[in-house]
């Protein structure tokens, strides 16, 4: 397939379907070597566009510079092929090429395969500086493949030849090759600094570190004495996580993924440093809440078999997916008797440093930066610890309101920053893109260091353009305040200087949250499945009703979460937002007792407040300004004859505003039914429990329960007593499970 072409991979391929010609471009170049005239630079070769496949993803590439004419050489190889093309069916790809060194007297090169633990060698043409992976002598089914310590990351051979030294990173030694005989071969490994203890927390965070710079795996054998386990990060050790985030950060790439375009996050920004209960929504489009969920990435992105199995402790487990079931805990590979997914999440949490800024603080136009920062209330999704308000905020699995589209709605802001009709804006599979309900704020954490290719498409490449978006630079406060060139170049100066010793700004403190029966503005509880108001401030950036009953969770770009005394987090279902009310729907799962409502709205701003949540809490439509009964009646005559009765009469002023008043019900000799319309009374224990007075004479309840045409509205049938002609206003009252409503009026004539 070509996802930027739009050209979906068949879901089954077969040997016809791979026709399309990959591209890729030399990234992560850590290392050159010169040699005669030309200069090699192993490198990993970028290759974004979709499908999103092991053996298309990345490449391994030795790009070849012509030092006469300054220009690439044009014999750059892909090192990868040459494994894919030996005969000898056992492969190990040329993972993370990382640094190259020649011999002094022949053509001869090694090059280091970092995430592969292997060097394998080279043979150059001195004339036109082609080079040529080389098969092992003595096996010429294969290639030559030397193994190394653990992440090999630098090579040097010695003046005569005789000798190369290897840098292993991450298992702290260096491996010594002999150049000498017919083929070369590893000859000694010397310790250079001492790992953890075993059973230690920094054994746990190496063990994590191991793992996530690796495309092999080593694990504990499934039972005891058995064989260890091998290669399960990728496919043939074609992938690891270091192959996008080398050091635990970013390529820089823009990857066309299941969700879109998608530039690579660094993770040092996963959690604030050595905290694990600090995560994030993790992914732009907070597709994951757990960092155990990129197991799919090992099994879709890299073609391994992954580390979390079933009962036999080797078998992948085959449920696996985002959000549910929770992946976190679940039975793992062990490496030194330690969880394997434990020990990169501990890595992530303790072990990725943030990059540290050369940017003085005390720079003036830091200075001013940061006031403008916070003048433009930035920090309402770029503050805190984490310079981000994104929060995986339920515990794993999340309830099913917080999800649509495989996203956390509540963490998304939109700024205007997804154009549908941007050329990359395409999922791997051809098909459109997320991103028009927004965005999961990107961290600014050591931003300094991953200075280009801004946004989630990387549609812009400067910070300067970044701020171009109107849009974006206004979320805040709903005010352009960086109209001036001058002061734009101030706050991104400020933005160049922020590292782990920038002090964080927190995001503005939550307003107040009052939460009320829709039915009655009163009371001091609210039911499940009942009508809420909440009354704020800067809940939402404007009002925006639903026409449907299929209730949104999102309105506006606002949410409201509840948090109830189970610590269940659920997104609440909206009828209306706008700045100063929203009214909402008590999801049915709600659990008795204490609640934390919790609104986030499109510009960042928080309002929260808590409301007691009971089985029942009635409440009863009226009209203003007074307490008019908001109700309908019907007559039946003597020979059940029926006809609609008027209860209210309402009139509009000049202004716009209604007012309403009892009409006078004539009940003469005919029966006169009500129905009173509420919310928060359908739990009620029993009909029985349910009583009303009209002008303080007890009338039968006819009927209390849902209204059934409109999502939580609830109703109450009962008769007009016939006592009660003359009366004139009477006001109704009903209590249910001992619970009064709040009085309505009619008008009995």
């Amino acid at each position: 397939g070509d996802a930027l072409a739009r050209i979906a991979a068949p879901a089954a391929p077969v040997a016809a379907d791979f026709k399309f010609v990959t591209g890729a471009y030399p990234n992560q170049l850590n290392g050159i070597v010169i040699r005669g005239r030309f200069a090699f630079v192993p490198n990993t070769g970028t290759s974004p566009n979709g499908p999103t496949r092991f053996d298309v993803n990345t490449h391994s590439l030795l790009s070849v510079i012509d030092r006469t004419s300054r220009t690439d050489a044009g014999k750059t190889i892909n090192m990868h092929r040459a494994v894919a093309a030996q005969t000898n069916p056992a492969k190990r790809f040329i993972t993370q090429p990382w640094a190259i060194a020649f011999k002094n007297r022949a053509d001869d090169g090694y090059v280091v395969s970092a995430a592969s633990n292997i060097v394998v060698k080279v043979k150059i043409d001195p004339a036109t500086g082609a080079a040529t992976v080389q098969n092992d002598p003595t096996d010429t089914t294969r290639v030559l493949e030397l193994a190394t310590g653990k992440n090999p990351r630098g090579i040097v051979v010695n003046s005569a030849d005789t000798k190369a030294y290897v840098m292993n990173y991450v298992s702290r030694d260096v491996t010594v090759i002999d150049l000498t005989g017919t083929v070369e071969r590893v000859v000694a490994t010397l310790s250079s600094a001492p790992v953890p203890a075993r059973g230690t927390p920094e054994d746990t965070i190496h063990i994590g570190k191991e793992l996530y710079h690796t495309s092999i795996g080593e694990f504990d054998p499934a039972v005891a004495g058995g064989p260890a386990i091998v290669g399960r990060m990728s496919n043939n050790g074609w992938g690891s996580c270091s192959s996008c985030h080398p050091f635990g950060l970013t390529d820089n790439a823009v990857w066309i993924f299941g969700a879109g375009p998608r530039r690579t996050i660094p993770q040092h920004v996963d959690f604030i440093s050595g905290d694990p209960t600090s995560q994030r929504a993790l992914n732009w489009s907070a597709i994951f809440d757990e960092e155990e969920d990129f197991e799919l990435n090992i099994r879709g992105a890299s073609g391994g078999k992954g580390l979390i199995v079933t009962a036999d402790g080797d078998t992948p487990e085959p449920t696996v997916a985002a959000f549910t079931p929770a992946n976190a805990g679940r039975r793992q590979l062990k490496v030194r008797g330690v969880n394997a997914w434990d020990a990169i999440r501990a890595y992530q949490v303790s072990g990725i440093r943030a990059p540290i800024s050369p940017v003085s603080k005390t720079d003036p136009d830091v200075v001013a930066g940061r006031t403008l920062f916070t003048q433009s209330n930035c920090q309402n999704c770029h503050g805190g610890a984490q310079w981000s308000s994104s929060k995986a905020r339920a515990t794993a699995p999340p309830d099913p309101s917080l999800l649509s589209a495989t996203q956390l709605l509540a963490e998304l802001r939109n700024v205007g920053t997804f154009n549908a009709a941007t050329a990359n804006e395409v999922r791997n599979t051809a098909a459109p893109s997320l991103g028009a309900a927004g965005f999961n704020p990107p961290s600014l954490l050591s931003l300094f260091a991953f200075a280009q290719t801004f946004f989630h498409n990387g549609s812009v490449d400067t910070l300067d353009a970044v701020m171009q978006n109107v849009a974006h630079r206004s979320a805040g406060t709903g005010t352009d305040r960086l109209q001036g060139s001058n002061e734009r170049r101030q706050l991104i100066q400020f933005l160049l200087s922020i590292d782990a010793a920038t002090p964080p700004i927190a995001p503005n403190a939550p307003g107040d949250l009052r939460s009320v029966s829709a039915a009655s503005f009163a009371g001091s509880s609210v039911a499940p499945e009942s009508i809420v108001s909440a009354f704020g401030s800067a809940l939402a950036t404007g009002a925006e009703a639903t026409p449907t009953a299929n209730l949104p969770v999102i309105l506006a770009g606002s949410t409201l979460s509840l948090r109830d005394s189970a610590g269940v987090l659920r997104l609440a279902p909206l009828f209306y937002v706008g700045p100063g009310q929203i009214n909402y729907l008590v999801p049915a799962a709600t659990a008795p007792g204490a609640v934390t409502a919790t609104v986030y709205s499109a510009s960042g701003t928080t309002a929260s407040g808590t409301v007691q949540v009971a089985n029942v809490a009635p409440g009863t439509f009226f009209l203003p300004p007074g307490n008019v009964a908001a109700a309908t009646a019907i007559r039946v005559t003597p020979d059940g004859s029926q006809l609609a009765v008027v209860v209210y009469l309402c009139t509009v002023s000049s202004g716009g505003v209604a007012a309403c008043s009892a009409a006078p019900i004539d009940l003469g000799n005919d029966r006169v039914f009500l129905t009173l319309y509420g919310t928060g009374l359908r739990r009620r224990t029993s009909l029985d429990n349910v009583r009303c007075t009209i002008g303080g004479v007890a009338t039968e309840v006819l009927f209390a329960g849902p209204q059934g045409g409109f999502v939580g509205l609830d109703q109450m049938n009962v008769e007009v007593p016939g006592s009660l002609r003359g009366r004139g206003e009477a006001p109704i009252i009903l209590t249910v499970d001992g619970q009064t409503t709040n009085p309505v009026t009619i008008n009995v004539r």
